[in-house]
């Protein structure tokens, strides 16, 4: 067992044109239960992929997927995907620099397919950069105001009433 992690950005109902290039770890040998020593960074460039507005109002998403290595063949043990939209709605806006940063938080990972006993979680840290209008399909500012918005907006309606709520 070889693991490793595969990481990528999409907009899933544009998959395969809308999503970035995937990225990997390097395998953790010897172990389906890998762990890292040092952070693993990826820059996932979203231009071209997802617009400021699809940011919130898609299901454009942070792919982690858990893979594992055998002598014939490469399997999934599980994927966390982290949507867009609730980085940028409840991450915190870094205006000199431009971004939006998500602090790390673990994530739960979905079981893979044919994988009945693969339970696991990832930590994954998240920082989102924008350029300005005139350089990037992604302006802060344009994004800076729609959050303001739509934190308004929650803050009028209260706290939304969910399926987990009713059970």
């Amino acid at each position: 067992a070889d693991a490793f992690a595969v990481v990528w950005a999409c907009v899933p109902e544009a998959f395969p044109a809308g999503a970035t290039a995937a990225q990997r770890t390097p395998p953790c040998a010897g172990t389906c239960n890998p762990r890292w020593e040092k952070g693993n960074e990826f820059c996932l460039p979203l231009a071209g992929v997802v617009s400021a507005r699809q940011l919130l109002d898609t299901e454009a998403c942070v792919v982690v997927s858990l893979r594992d290595t055998s002598e014939t063949a490469e399997f999934e043990l599980g994927r966390a995907a982290v949507p867009l939209g609730t980085l940028v709605e409840t991450g915190s806006e870094m205006p000199k620099t431009r971004s939006i940063h998500l602090t790390a938080h673990w994530l739960p990972l979905e079981r893979g397919e044919n994988m009945p006993k693969a339970s696991g979680r990832v930590k994954l840290s998240i920082v989102l950069f924008c350029g300005d209008a005139e350089t990037s399909p992604v302006s802060f500012d344009e994004l800076a105001r729609e959050i303001a918005q739509r934190r308004a907006a929650r803050a009028i309606a209260g706290p939304a009433l969910t399926s987990s709520a009713l059970r």
